[in-house]
């Protein structure tokens, strides 16, 4: 985050939006300071490609659950400019992720996992899982509860671990 904020903010402000607040590219990129109020953001609008493989929006439709209102940090609200809130197209996102990876020769993981570590973070501050899944905008639990699963499982190994080698100490 701190390489991206320096040498490209807009890069930085996508990774903020995933990684705090669940979004995908496709909604980031179609934000602008209109959407936000106070320190809520209103998700409403997703960016993909037609039939011509040209990038358009489309209004989400208002009964699907991805159109939902987030709030955010206030100090991510505060690193927010006026008018678009990143200037890219989803693969443009992709595309500086990766490159930004490659430069600090950080091993690769897809941009998709910042909204992964997004669950994450809440469940493990204790955030119920229908919370989650309303500001994810899932239409069912069943993904973000596989997501946390997963990171879980990691987690649950180290602990493990951890726990085995401090017993392995207690032997009388």
């Amino acid at each position: 985050l701190k390489a991206a904020k320096e040498t490209k903010p807009d890069l930085y402000r996508a990774c903020l939006l995933a990684a705090f607040s669940t979004l995908r590219r496709g909604e980031i990129v179609c934000l602008t300071r209109d959407d936000i109020t106070g320190n809520i953001l209103h998700v409403s609008k997703d960016m993909v490609q037609d039939e011509h493989g040209q990038w358009v929006t489309k209004n989400l439709p208002k009964e699907e659950a991805s159109v939902r209102d987030v709030p955010l940090p206030q100090w991510i609200v505060d690193e927010m400019p006026e008018g678009r809130l990143v200037n890219y197209t989803p693969q443009g996102i992709t595309r500086e992720f990766i490159a930004t990876l490659d430069k600090l020769d950080i091993p690769h993981f897809r941009f998709h996992d910042l909204r992964k570590f997004s669950v994450s973070m809440m469940h493990h501050k204790g955030v119920s899982m229908a919370s989650i899944q309303k500001l994810g905008g899932w239409a069912n639990m069943d993904t973000p509860q596989k997501i946390y699963i997963s990171s879980l499982a990691d987690e649950n190994e180290k602990e493990m671990k951890a726990y085995l080698e401090y017993a392995e100490g207690m032997k009388i």
